[in-house]
């Protein structure tokens, strides 16, 4: 062994060490990087062909509002089966809100075919009801039908990676409220992706740990869990990609994108 090697040559020996190093386990963490890529990317296809059968399974699929509950998806044929009348609030995809059965074009057929219903004279000895007041009282009716559909998540479209990372960083230590699981998975694909990023993406990965805490803990609350259930292993996996609740729980109003 040589002894009169000066400093400089044992910074240069150093780096020969360091550089071997570097070599043996650059493969090691591609190849993990690899597996990992390749997870994420049969999950999310796995999400979208879910997303896009249960699109497949709604269309012409009808909700309706009986005794203030949502019911349904029902196929047309059954809607007069279920007790839908004309005045009945519907709802199907593509439409903007709840509207009377007997006001949507697809439907008018239907109710055109049914027998008028079968209402008895009132008694001869009682007058009729005064046409203002009858008329106020449908009315009211009907505005108490239309308040109802407000509570319940309207099916909407998926939210999209862009929308998914400006709303998690908009509320960045919002814990309150519920978010969808596109919300979730989109904003962790991300955090994926800067942390593979040498140094300066790992760096900034720190930076995103309080908004994926916020984002898992309204992950959890759209499930109507509390978010305490984020430190329980791999049943909070399964609670995060378990599909929220379509009308409103002790956690806020459904998500809507």
């Amino acid at each position: 062994m040589d002894t009169n090697i000066g400093p400089y040559g044992k910074f240069e020996k150093f780096l020969a060490r360091l550089f071997v190093s570097f070599h043996k386990i650059l493969p090691l963490a591609l190849k993990n990087i690899e597996v990992n890529l390749i997870f994420l990317a049969r999950l999310f296809v796995s999400l979208q062909k879910g997303i896009m059968l249960k699109n497949k399974t709604d269309t012409h699929m009808y909700y309706y509002v009986e005794n203030a509950q949502q019911c349904g998806p029902v196929k047309v044929e059954d809607l007069i089966n279920c007790g839908v009348t004309a005045q009945t609030l519907v709802w199907t995809q593509g439409m903007a809100n709840w509207t009377p059965a007997g006001e949507v074009e697809e439907l008018k057929a239907l109710f055109a075919t049914q027998p008028p219903a079968f209402c008895p004279p009132p008694p001869t000895q009682t007058p009729p009801a005064p046409p203002a007041f009858q008329q106020q009282s449908n009315n009211n009716h009907y505005n108490q039908q239309q308040n109802y559909y407000q509570h319940y998540r309207e099916p909407s479209r998926t939210m999209s990676f862009g929308e998914s990372i400006e709303v998690c960083f908009k509320k960045y230590v919002g814990f309150e409220g519920r978010a969808t699981r596109a919300e979730f998975w989109w904003f962790y694909l991300f955090i994926f992706l800067v942390g593979c990023v040498p140094v300066a993406g790992q760096i900034a990965v720190w930076g995103m740990i309080l908004p994926y805490l916020a984002v898992a803990t309204r992950r959890l609350h759209d499930t109507n869990h509390s978010g305490w259930w984020i430190l329980c292993p791999i049943y909070n996996i399964i609670l995060l990609a378990t599909k929220g609740d379509e009308y409103q729980n002790e956690y806020g109003e459904p998500p809507v994108v």
